[in-house]
């Protein structure tokens, strides 16, 4: 398999907040993280995933969050794709995912939690290195840690750190 690495993020890149998991349940959280990610130079875009719900899980069904999800993907504008949360779901996307369309438009895919099987299932079926990451609810969106914070620029920047 050919490993593909995703272009680096620079200020002025445009971040995508996206929710395929649990639900957003308050979404001044997400506001927050967008007021944020704003303050440090970049855009964001936030899906509608975010908004919306179906008991427990992000948006209004699965087929809605594979939409957007592959619709961040082909997004031309959109530079990194910063999940909002984890929780439950992610798993039931699989088999509505394109990925063709996400190796076409290699770009940054970062989260954790119940994204991890994202994570992993890109990288096998298109060679696109993926990122554990912090995620926008609540890594960016309540108290923002300094070390989370310079490890998550550092880290998608392309810049060294020392651990």
């Amino acid at each position: 398999m050919k490993i593909i690495k995703p272009q680096k993020l620079k200020k002025g890149d445009t971040i995508g907040i996206l929710a395929v998991s649990g639900a957003i349940k308050d979404f001044k959280q997400i506001e927050n993280a967008k007021s944020f990610f704003e303050s440090q130079g970049y855009k964001v875009k936030i899906s509608n995933t975010c908004k919306t719900s179906h008991r427990y899980m992000a948006g209004n069904c699965d087929s809605e969050c594979a939409k957007a999800l592959n619709e961040f993907f082909s997004d031309k504008s959109i530079n990194a794709i910063l999940c909002a949360r984890g929780g439950y779901g992610a798993l039931r996307l699989l088999d509505k995912i394109n990925f063709d369309i996400i190796k076409e438009n290699p770009k940054i895919f970062a989260g954790y939690s119940d994204i991890t099987i994202l994570l992993n299932m890109i990288l096998k079926k298109t060679g696109l290195i993926t990122f554990h990451s912090a995620m926008a609810k609540g890594d960016f969106g309540e108290t923002i840690e300094p070390y989370t914070k310079n490890s998550f620029f550092k880290t998608l920047s392309g810049k060294k750190q020392n651990i």
